[in-house]
C-alpha cells in the first residue's frame, strides 16, 4: 500500500503514509517441530506463551524424533511402536495442550493437516486474530 503513496506528494498523503503501518495488522508465527515445543525448546515455548505477547505458535506434531529416525519421545502416544519402542511406549505422552492451557491466556487448537484445508485455514486464521499468544497443534 505504501508503494502506491509514493510519488504523490503533498501533506496530506505523507500524514497519511506516516500511520500506515498501524493500519496493516502483522502476524508472527513460530513454525517448529514437537521435538522443538515439547522437549527441547519447551522452556522457549512456555516463555513465549506466559509473556501474553501476540506471537502464534504451529507445531507440526510427528509424535515421534523425525530427525533422529523416528524415535520414541515423550509426545509419543503410550503403546505406539517406534524406533527403541518396538513393544510400544509404556508412559502417557506429554499433553502441550493441556500444559499451554494453564497459562489462561493462550488460544489451543489442535488440526489434521490434509485432511481439510478449508478448516485448516479457518483455526489459522482465529489463532492469528486472537490478539495473545496461540498454540495449534497439527
Amino acid at each position: 500500500m505504501q508503494d502506491r503513496l509514493t510519488g504523490w506528494g503533498g501533506s496530506a498523503v505523507r500524514e497519511r503514509s506516516s500511520v500506515i503501518e498501524l493500519l496493516v495488522r502483522h502476524f508472527v508465527w513460530l513454525v517448529g517441530g514437537d521435538g522443538r515445543a515439547y522437549d527441547i525448546g519447551y522452556g522457549g515455548r512456555d516463555h513465549v506463551t506466559a509473556s501474553g505477547t501476540n506471537v502464534n505458535i504451529l507445531v507440526p506434531d510427528t509424535e515421534v524424533y523425525s530427525n533422529a529416525g523416528g524415535q520414541q519421545s515423550k509426545f509419543t502416544p503410550r503403546g505406539a511402536v517406534a524406533r527403541f519402542a518396538s513393544s510400544g511406549k509404556r508412559r502417557v505422552r506429554k499433553a502441550l495442550g493441556l500444559l499451554a492451557n494453564t497459562r489462561g491466556n493462550v488460544y489451543i487448537d489442535r488440526i489434521a493437516m490434509g485432511a481439510n484445508d478449508a478448516n485448516m485455514v479457518k483455526f489459522v486464521q482465529e489463532a492469528g486474530a486472537y490478539g495473545g499468544p496461540s498454540l495449534v497443534i497439527a
